[in-house]
């Protein structure tokens, strides 16, 4: 086969496994919560959003404490492995905490929520009817009246509205941006793209606040126009005529605009306010997950499967385990090893006092401490429990003086004892000293 075929196949081989090995939202989330990373009532809230920070895609889980957000854990996409570097998990729990916060506001603000494609059709439609204003009524104003005053005042006019031409087709155009901003930052979240969001909403609500200013400036030269053509030397039906040609468009109307930038206003205000909190948190959030991080090796590093250690005590999975075993009543005392015995006794003792502090790092270093000393005591075995072996000699001495003991009595009885048995008493009959013999005893 050709060599740049061969070449092809695997670099395609390499790509899709990358893609497979990558991390599923289900299993961050499972990860999460079997790790030793929640409190007491937490949960891992599933799906979690996947931000891009600084080239590296990152799975952000929420920590939920009845219904309220109480942390973050940040886990990298390509392997099931945290994310520990304090400056980057800030930016993470920040673009999260924007996500969530903007959200949550929209829902309950929705019949208020300014960027919206009505919006953006509204001022489409503004900007298509002013200049239709232009080009008819005011138009036909500077053509018919045949009075310089006149026709400066309808040329202001018809500035005015070619200003506001232009600037309601802005505002149509940067809600369109603004929600395509959103929907992109929805898509692949991170951290610029919520500055930039925010940065979008600014912007539309600046140029609405400088419509309405136009818009109140043009009421203005309406009523200048209108008393140039009261002063203006010319029949009174022309003056009705030209001052009814003047009336400001119905969309210019006051209440309108001001209404519309409420409304931007509340909502780039929600916005704002979502960022801003997410900016200030997110150094909490870090310095949290921070500490989880911590209580979770300390709890693992007692509590969960450890196959290097179960490697070199042939028999204990966890620490626990180990301890439990090691120093039980049944066991305690039969140890070679007393002395680190002692010292796993204590290391013991500090763990769990160190865990209620809590006092994560040195429950880390005593439960390594701990682990050693397990597998110490294992490697110098029990006590023997084999009957002790009497010396030879000294057998042999304690045997010689037995039977000396025992000739010596024999020899007492022969010589003292027997001849008075065998001796008639007072030279009377056998049956006589018998008898007596027997009263005797």
């Amino acid at each position: 086969m050709d060599c740049r075929i061969l070449a092809l196949i695997a670099i395609v081989l390499a790509f899709s496994g990358f893609g497979f090995c990558s991390v599923t939202a289900a299993q961050a989330t499972e990860f999460v919560a079997n790790q030793s990373i929640l409190g007491t009532g937490e949960t891992a809230e599933y799906p979690p959003i996947k931000v891009s920070y600084s080239g590296s895609q990152y799975w952000i889980v929420s920590i939920i404490s009845g219904e309220t957000v109480a942390g973050f854990a940040a886990l990298k996409f390509e392997k099931a492995e945290f994310s520990t570097a304090k400056a980057t998990n800030e930016q993470l729990f920040k673009t999260a905490s924007f996500a969530g916060s903007f959200q949550k506001s929209k829902s309950a603000n929705q019949s208020l929520w300014f960027f919206t494609q009505q919006n953006a059709d509204f001022f489409t439609t503004m900007s298509r009817l002013l200049n239709s204003e232009k080009e008819s009524e005011i138009a036909n104003i500077a053509a018919s009246s045949g009075n310089a005053g006149i026709v400066a005042k309808a040329n202001a006019l018809s500035t005015a509205l070619d200003s506001m031409v232009s600037l309601s087709g802005s505002i149509s155009e940067k809600i369109l941006s603004a929600l395509q901003s959103e929907d992109s930052f929805f898509k692949a979240p991170e951290p610029q793209g919520a500055n930039s969001l925010v940065a979008d909403f600014e912007a539309v609500k600046d140029e609405i606040d400088l419509f309405e200013q136009k818009a109140i400036d043009y009421g203005s030269k309406v009523s200048e126009f209108r008393k140039a053509v009261s002063d203006a030397n010319i029949d009174i039906q022309q003056k009705e005529y030209l001052s009814k040609l003047a009336e400001p468009p119905s969309v210019l109307s006051a209440s309108i605009i001001s209404g519309k930038k409420q409304s931007a206003n509340s909502t780039l205000l929600a916005a704002k306010q979502a960022l801003q909190n997410a900016v200030s948190n997110s150094g909490y959030f870090a310095e949290s997950f921070a500490a989880r991080l911590k209580r979770a090796a300390a709890l693992n590093a007692v509590y969960a499967n450890d196959d290097d250690f179960r490697q070199k005590t042939k028999y204990y999975s966890t620490l626990e385990a180990g301890v439990k075993d090691v120093l039980s009543a049944s066991k305690v005392d039969l140890w070679r090893d007393q002395s680190e015995v002692k010292k796993l006794n204590g290391y013991w003792s500090s763990i769990l006092a160190e865990l209620k502090k809590p006092n994560y790092d040195a429950a880390v270093e005593n439960a390594a401490k701990a682990k050693q000393s397990i597998v110490l005591i294992l490697k110098s075995g029990i006590k023997s429990t084999e009957p002790v072996v009497e010396d030879a000699d000294s057998t042999l001495l304690y045997e010689l003086a037995i039977g000396a003991a025992a000739i010596l009595a024999l020899l007492y009885f022969i010589k003292k004892i027997l001849p008075k048995l065998m001796k008639p008493k007072d030279g009377g009959s056998f049956e006589e000293l018998q008898e007596s013999y027997n009263l005797k005893r």
